[in-house]
């Protein structure tokens, strides 16, 4: 069946491809003076005054406006909260020693973006493509080197494209991606939420409550300190490996319809599924996966 789908998907973006080569070799061959061409003309035209007054009526609603540097620079101070919408660029968050937030984009990147600074949340958005028939691709990459200091909450959703996260030091991380690998690595969370459809999700660092929801990519979480608060972890088509502390106490209920299970720090393996007590039993942690292999490992 998912190959079929697979199959299904490619001939589709086949067909949707040689449609725009046709309908682009046709308009290249017609007559400069034909209707055919001036009417195509004239839609084009259209879409492009409705896509700027959409934009134009977006930006004056929600206060962002257009990149227009390379680089911009916020105090450290006024910084509370991180807020990142992309569409297809992909995202590096890391930390850097002096007083000031960097915001660079790389390779053009800000031809593509909107930004927004206001009561202490930054926030940057990959512009939307809402032109019929046109094929944007956007190029580069964003970055942001954010001081050292505690952050109230990272807020990252991405479409197409990588995320990484290293260093930084917030309450409480919230990530949503589509297509492509998640990194958090070196990270102090307190709170980490991460959905993912397709790509892996790698983690490292220390966290008091972790969240992970996968459709399909592996999932390797590791924290240096014991969690404190109920986690899951949820896998449709991948594996999963926890590490924790060789001393830590929880209560772990987990299920694998496909695939082997090993609990190093209690000393339990090869049931598909079961409960586990170590110690107190606090607090409670959750992993399934349909298909995959679930460890638990000490650090």
């Amino acid at each position: 069946m998912k190959q079929n789908n697979l199959l299904a998907t490619i001939w589709l973006i086949l067909a949707l491809l040689l449609t725009v080569f046709l309908v682009t070799s046709l308009y290249k061959g017609v007559p400069k003076k034909s209707i055919f061409r001036k009417t195509v003309n004239e839609i084009i035209s259209d879409s492009d005054d409705y896509y700027d007054d959409w934009e134009d009526d977006y930006m004056e609603e929600t206060g962002l406006v257009a990149v227009k540097e390379p680089s911009v620079n916020y105090p450290a101070v006024n910084i509370q909260r991180l807020v990142i919408h992309s569409i297809s660029l992909p995202v590096e968050i890391t930390d850097t020693s002096d007083n000031e937030l960097h915001v660079d984009f790389i390779d053009g990147a800000e031809k593509h973006c909107l930004i927004k600074m206001e009561n202490g949340q930054l926030e940057i958005k990959q512009k939307e493509n809402r032109r019929p028939f046109v094929f944007h691709f956007a190029n580069g990459k964003i970055c942001l080197r954010v001081p050292q200091k505690e952050l109230q909450n990272i807020n990252a959703d991405v479409v197409s494209g990588s995320l990484s996260i290293e260093n930084i030091t917030a309450e409480d991380c919230d990530i949503e991606a589509v297509s492509g690998s998640v990194k958090i690595a070196n990270c102090n969370f307190k709170t980490v939420d991460t959905e993912a459809v397709s790509g892996s999700v790698k983690m490292d660092g220390n966290f008091e409550k972790i969240s992970v929801n996968a459709v399909s990519g592996s999932i390797k979480v590791s924290s240096n300190t014991q969690l404190k608060e109920k986690s899951s972890f949820e896998t449709v088509s991948g594996s999963v490996t926890l590490c924790l502390p060789k001393d830590s106490e929880y209560t772990l209920d987990y299920s694998s319809m496909s695939g082997s299970f090993k609990d190093d720090i209690s000393g339990n393996k090869g049931n598909k599924s079961g409960t586990i007590q170590k110690g107190s039993g606090k607090p409670k942690i959750s992993i399934s996966t349909m298909s995959g292999s679930i460890k638990i490992e000490s650090n």
